[in-house]
C-alpha cells in the first residue's frame, strides 16, 4: 500500500505542468522581446532626437542628444551581455539537469532490470495461491514502473525539446543583433569613407585657393616696393636739392656778413679821424674868431642852432625812412619765411600721405618673422640716431639761446652808449674805442657761430650719407627678401604640384574603392546585419562633427579676442609712449619757461637796483612792469601745462582699466575653451576607436577581394570544363543557371546597396548646407568683430593726428610767439629811439657828427641782428626737420605693429588648419576603436557559437549512448500496451 501510494503521489506530480521546473524560459524570451523593442524604441527616438537637432541645432541639445546615444550604447552592449550570461547560465543548467534526469532513468532501469532478473530467476516457487496473488501484486506494480518510467521519459524529452527551442531562438536572436551591428558598422564606415575623402577634397581646394591667394599677394607687394623704390630716389633726390640751396644760400649769407663788417670797419676808421679833423678845425676857428665875433656870438649861436635842429630833424627823417624801409624788407623777409614753412609743411603732408600709402602697402605684404625683426633692431638704432639728433638739436638751441642771451647784452650795452653818450659829450674817443671793441667782440661770435653751424652743417651731411647708406643697406636687404620670397614662391609651386600627385593618389584611391565596393557585393548577407550599427554610429559621426565645428568656432572666437586684446595692448602702448614723449616735451618746455622766468627775474632784479641807484626812468620801470605781465603769462602757461598732464594721465587711467576688462573677457573664454577641449579630448578617443574598426574593416576587404578572386578562379575553372566536357551538357546548363541566378542575385544588391549610396549622399548635402550656414554665421560674426577693430583703430590713428597738429600749432605758436618778443623788442627799440632824438635834438653841433655815426653802427648792428635771425630761423627749419623724422620713425613702429598683427592673423589660420587635421585625426582613431569593438563582438559571438555547438555535439553523443536503452523502453512500452 505503501509503494502503491507513493506512486499516485507521484503521478499527481505528473499531472502538473512540464514547464513549472523552467519557469525561466518564458520569462527569458519576453526579456529579449522586450530589450528588442526598447532598442528600436530608443532608436526611433534618437533618430527624432537628431531630426530635432538638425532643425535647430544648439550645443546644449547636441550634448544632450550625445549622452542620449551614449546610453543607448551602453543599454545595448548591456543587453547583449546578460543575453550572454543568460544564455551560459541556461546552458550550465540545462546539462545539470540534463545529466541529473539521465542519472535518475539509468538508475530506475537498472533497478527494473535487477527486478525483472530477480523474478524471471524464480518461476517453480509459485505453488500456493498466495504466491499467485503475490505474483498478480508483482506484475502489477512492475506496469505501474514501467507506465511510470515511459511517462519520465516522455517529461524529459518534452523539457529538452523545449530547451532545444529556446536555445535556437535566443541564438537567432543574438545572431540577428550582431549582423544588423554588423551592418550599421558597415554603412558607417562607407560613410566616413565617404566624408574624409569630402574632406580631403575641401582641404586641397582651400590649400591651393591660399596658393593663389599668397603669390597675387607678393605681385602685389613687388609692384608697390619698385614704386616705394622709385619714391625713395626721388625723395632723395629732393633732400640733395635742398641741402645744395641750403649750404649756397649759408654761403650767400656768410659771405654777406663778411663784407658788411669789413664796410663798417672802415667806415668807422674813416669817421672816427674825419671828426678828429673837424673837431680840431672848429676849436681853432672858434678860438681865433672869439675876440673878434663877441658881439654877435649870442646871434651866431641862436642861428647856428636852429640851422643844426633843421638839419639834425633832417637826417632824422632820413634815417626814419631808411628805418621804416628796413622794417618792411624784414617783414617780407618773415612772410617770405612763412610760406617757405608752409611749403615745407605741404612737403610734410605729402610725404605724411605717402607713409600712410606705404602703410598701407606694407599691411597687405605677408607677414615674415625675420624681416620684423630686423626691421626692429633697424627701429631701435633709428631711434638711438633720433635721441643722438634730438641732443644735437637741443645743444643748437642752447647756443641759440646763449647767442640771444648776448644780443639781448649787446642792446642793454647799445643802450649803455647811449647814455654814456647823452650824459659825456667830452668822451667821444673813448666811447668810439670802446665800440670797435665791442665790434672785433661781435666778429669773433660771429666767426665762433659760423665755425660751430659750419660743424653742425658737416655733422648733419655726414649723418646725411650714414642715412643714404643705410638707405642703400636695407635696399640690399629687400633684394635679399624678394629673393627669399621668390624661392618661397617656387616652394609654394612644388608644394602645388605634391598636391596635384596628392590629388592622383586620391583618384586611384577612389578607383580602389570602387573595386572593393563591387567585391564586397560578394559579403552582403554580413552588410545588412551590420546596417543598423553603423547608422547609430553615423548619427553619433554627425553629432562628433556639429561639436567639433562648435569648438573650431569658440577658437576662431577666443583667437580673434585674443588679437583684438593684443591691438588694444599695442594701441595702449604707443598711447603711453607718445603720452610720455609728450610729458617729457612738455616738461622740457617747462624747464625752458622756468629758465626764462629765472631770467626775467634775474632782469628784474637787476632793473630794480639800477632803479634803486637811480640811473633810469620812466622807460626802465615800463619795462620792469612788461617783464613782471611777462612773467605772469608764464606762470599761466604753466598751469595749463600741468591741467594738460593731468588730464592725459587720467585718460591713461582710463584706457589701462578698458583693457583689464577686455583681459578678464579673455581669461573667461579660454576658460571655456578648455572646456571645450576636453570634450574634443573625449571625442578624439571616439574616433580613435572608429579608425580601428576602419582599419579592420579594410581587412576584411582584402579577404573579399581574395575570396572574390578565389570564386573567379572557380568559375574560369567550371567555364573550361564546360567546353572539354560536352558529354556533360545537362550539368553545364545546370551551373549556368545557377550562375545566371547568382548574377540576378548581385545585381539586386548592387541596385540596393546604390540606393543606400544615395540616400548616404543626400544626408551629406543636407549636412554639408548646415555647415555652410553655420560658417557664414561665422563670417558675419568675423566681420563685426573686424568692423569694431577697424572703428578702434580709426579712433587712435585721430587720436594720433590730433597729436600731431597739436605739436604743430604749439611750434607754430612757439615760431609766433618768438615773432611778437622780436616786434616788442623792436617796438621797445623804436621807443628808445624816439626818446634818443628827443635827446639829440637838445645836443650842440659839436657832437651832431657823433651822433651820425652812432646811427651809422646802429644800422649796422641792425643787420647783424638780422643775420642772427636768419641764423636762428634755420635752427627753427632744422627742429622741425626733426621732429617729421620723429614722426616718420613712429609711422614706421606702427608700420612693424601691422606686420605683427599680420603674423599673428596668419598663425590663426595655421592653427585653424591644424585643429581640422586633428578633427580629421580624432574621427578615424573612433572609427578604428568602433570596429575593434566589433571584432571583440564577432569574437565573443564566436565563443558563444563554440559553446553551443559543443552542448549539442554533448546531447548528441547522450543521444547515441541512450538511443538503445529508449528504443527498448518503447519497445516494452509498446509490448506492454
Amino acid at each position: 500500500m505503501s509503494s502503491r501510494s507513493s506512486v499516485s503521489g507521484m503521478k499527481r506530480s505528473y499531472d502538473s505542468p512540464p514547464y513549472s521546473k523552467y519557469k525561466r524560459a518564458p520569462s527569458i524570451v519576453s526579456t529579449n522581446t522586450s530589450m528588442s523593442r526598447l532598442s528600436v524604441s530608443s532608436r526611433r527616438s534618437a533618430l527624432g532626437i537628431m531630426d530635432n537637432t538638425s532643425q535647430h541645432p544648439t550645443s546644449d541639445d547636441l550634448m544632450h542628444d550625445m549622452q542620449v546615444r551614449e546610453k543607448q550604447a551602453n543599454e545595448r552592449t548591456l543587453n547583449v551581455e546578460q543575453e550572454r550570461d543568460e544564455l551560459q547560465a541556461k546552458m550550465v543548467k540545462l546539462k545539470a539537469a540534463h545529466q541529473v534526469a539521465l542519472k535518475t532513468v539509468v538508475d530506475q532501469m537498472e533497478k527494473y532490470k535487477a527486478l525483472s532478473e530477480g523474478r524471471r530467476g524464480d518461476p517453480d516457487d509459485n505453488d500456493d495461491g498466495n504466491d499467485k496473488d503475490q505474483q498478480r501484486s508483482g506484475n502489477d506494480d512492475q506496469a505501474f514502473d514501467r507506465q511510470y518510467f515511459i511517462d519520465e521519459l516522455e517529461l524529459h524529452q518534452k523539457k529538452v525539446r523545449y530547451l532545444e527551442r529556446q536555445l535556437e531562438q535566443a541564438d537567432t536572436q543574438h545572431q540577428r543583433s550582431l549582423e544588423k551591428v554588423q551592418q550599421e558598422h558597415q554603412t558607417l564606415l562607407k560613410d566616413m569613407e565617404q566624408q574624409l575623402d569630402q574632406a580631403t577634397h575641401s582641404l586641397e581646394q582651400r590649400r591651393l585657393q591660399h596658393v593663389d591667394e599668397l603669390t597675387h599677394q607678393i605681385e602685389q607687394l613687388t609692384d608697390r616696393l619698385q614704386q616705394t623704390q622709385k619714391q625713395v630716389v626721388a625723395k632723395d633726390r629732393m633732400i640733395g636739392e635742398l641741402e645744395a640751396q641750403h649750404h649756397q644760400q649759408q654761403r650767400q649769407d656768410d659771405d654777406s656778413l663778411r663784407h658788411q663788417l669789413d664796410a663798417l670797419q672802415t667806415q668807422l676808421e674813416n669817421q672816427h679821424n674825419k671828426a678828429l679833423d673837424q673837431q680840431q678845425a672848429k676849436y681853432e676857428a672858434i678860438l681865433e674868431e672869439q675876440q673878434q665875433e663877441l658881439k654877435n656870438l649870442e646871434e651866431d649861436k641862436d642861428r647856428a642852432y636852429r640851422d643844426k635842429v633843421d638839419e639834425l630833424e633832417q637826417h632824422w627823417d632820413e634815417q626814419q625812412l631808411a628805418y621804416d624801409q628796413k622794417v618792411e624788407h624784414l617783414s617780407q623777409r618773415l612772410n617770405d619765411q612763412i610760406g617757405t614753412t608752409e611749403q615745407l609743411e605741404a612737403e610734410k603732408a605729402a610725404l605724411v600721405r605717402q607713409v600712410d600709402t606705404l602703410e598701407q602697402q606694407v599691411a597687405n605684404e605677408a607677414d615674415i618673422s625675420t624681416t620684423v625683426d630686423w626691421v626692429k633692431k633697424q627701429l631701435a638704432i633709428k631711434v638711438d640716431e633720433a635721441k643722438v639728433l634730438q641732443a644735437q638739436v637741443d645743444q643748437l638751441n642752447m647756443d641759440r639761446s646763449r647767442t640771444s642771451q648776448q644780443v639781448e647784452d649787446l642792446r642793454h650795452q647799445i643802450g649803455d652808449l647811449q647814455q654814456q653818450l647823452a650824459d659825456k659829450e667830452n668822451t667821444t674817443t673813448t666811447h668810439v674805442d670802446r665800440l670797435t671793441r665791442q665790434l672785433t667782440d661781435l666778429k669773433h661770435q660771429l666767426a665762433d657761430t659760423e665755425s660751430s653751424s659750419s660743424s653742425t652743417l658737416d655733422r648733419l651731411k655726414q649723418q646725411v650719407v650714414a642715412k643714404t647708406e643705410q638707405i642703400e643697406h636695407l635696399q640690399a636687404e629687400l633684394d635679399d627678401k624678394y629673393k627669399d620670397l621668390s624661392n618661397k614662391s617656387a616652394h609654394i609651386d612644388r608644394m602645388t604640384n605634391d598636391l596635384d600627385d596628392l590629388k592622383i593618389s586620391a583618384l586611384e584611391k577612389d578607383n580602389t574603392l570602387d573595386r572593393l565596393k563591387k567585391q564586397v557585393v560578394a559579403k552582403s548577407e554580413q552588410i545588412e546585419h551590420l546596417q543598423a550599427e553603423l547608422d547609430r554610429q553615423q548619427d553619433q559621426h554627425l553629432d562628433l562633427s556639429s561639436k567639433s565645428a562648435q569648438v573650431d568656432r569658440l577658437t576662431r572666437q577666443v583667437d580673434d579676442l585674443r588679437q583684438q586684446v593684443t591691438a588694444r595692448d599695442q594701441a595702449m602702448d604707443e598711447l603711453e609712449r607718445t603720452s610720455t614723449t609728450h610729458l617729457d616735451r612738455l616738461k622740457k618746455q617747462v624747464a625752458a619757461k622756468t629758465l626764462q622766468v629765472d631770467t626775467l627775474q634775474a632782469e628784474l632784479v637787476r632793473y630794480q637796483r639800477m632803479v634803486e641807484d637811480g640811473v633810469t626812468g620812466k622807460q626802465q620801470q615800463q619795462h620792469i612792469d612788461r617783464l613782471t605781465k611777462q612773467l605772469e603769462d608764464l606762470r599761466l602757461e604753466l598751469g595749463a601745462r600741468d591741467e594738460q598732464e593731468q588730464s592725459l594721465t587720467i585718460a591713461l587711467e582710463r584706457a589701462k582699466k578698458q583693457l583689464a576688462a577686455k583681459t578678464e573677457q579673455v581669461a573667461a573664454l579660454e576658460t571655456d575653451l578648455d572646456t571645450y577641449h576636453h570634450s574634443s579630448d573625449r571625442l578624439s578617443k571616439q574616433l580613435a576607436t572608429v579608425q580601428q574598426q576602419l582599419a579592420d574593416w579594410d581587412d576584411d576587404r582584402a579577404r573579399y577581394q581574395q575570396e572574390l578572386a578565389d570564386k573567379r578562379q572557380k568559375i574560369q575553372q567550371l567555364q573550361s570544363d564546360l567546353s572539354v566536357s560536352q558529354q556533360q551538357q545537362p550539368q553545364a546548363n545546370l551551373m549556368e543557371r545557377q550562375y545566371k541566378t547568382k548574377e540576378t542575385q548581385w545585381q539586386q544588391e548592387i541596385d540596393h546597396l546604390t540606393t543606400q549610396l544615395e540616400t548616404l549622399t543626400q544626408q551629406h548635402q543636407r549636412q554639408e548646407t548646415r555647415l555652410t550656414n553655420d560658417l557664414h554665421s561665422l563670417e558675419q560674426q568675423v566681420d563685426k568683430e573686424r568692423q569694431h577693430t577697424d572703428d578702434l583703430r580709426r579712433a587712435l590713428m585721430d587720436r594720433e593726428d590730433q597729436l600731431t597738429r597739436l605739436q604743430q600749432d604749439r611750434a607754430h605758436l612757439s615760431t609766433l610767439k618768438a615773432n611778437q618778443e622780436k616786434d616788442q623788442h623792436i617796438s621797445e627799440l623804436e621807443q628808445a629811439m624816439t626818446e634818443m632824438s628827443d635827446q639829440l635834438r637838445k645836443m650842440s653841433h659839436s657832437i651832431h657828427q657823433v651822433y651820425s655815426d652812432k646811427a651809422a653802427i646802429e644800422q649796422q648792428l641792425a643787420g647783424a641782428m638780422e643775420q642772427l635771425q636768419h641764423t636762428q630761423l634755420d635752427f627753427d627749419r632744422l627742429a622741425t626737420k626733426e621732429l617729421a623724422r620723429r614722426q616718420d620713425i613712429k609711422r614706421l613702429e606702427a608700420l612693424v605693429q601691422q606686420k605683427d598683427d599680420e603674423r599673428l592673423t596668419m598663425e590663426a589660420q595655421l592653427q585653424q588648419l591644424q585643429q581640422e587635421v586633428e578633427v580629421m585625426q580624432v574621427t578615424a582613431a573612433s572609427m578604428e576603436e568602433r570596429s575593434r569593438r566589433i571584432g571583440d563582438l564577432e569574437d565573443m559571438v564566436q565563443v558563444v557559437q563554440a559553446r553551443l555547438a559543443g552542448a549539442i555535439d554533448e546531447r548528441d553523443a547522450l543521444r547515441d549512448r541512450f538511443g538503445p536503452v529508449i528504443d527498448e523502453i518503447t519497445a516494452m512500452q509498446s509490448t506492454l500496451r
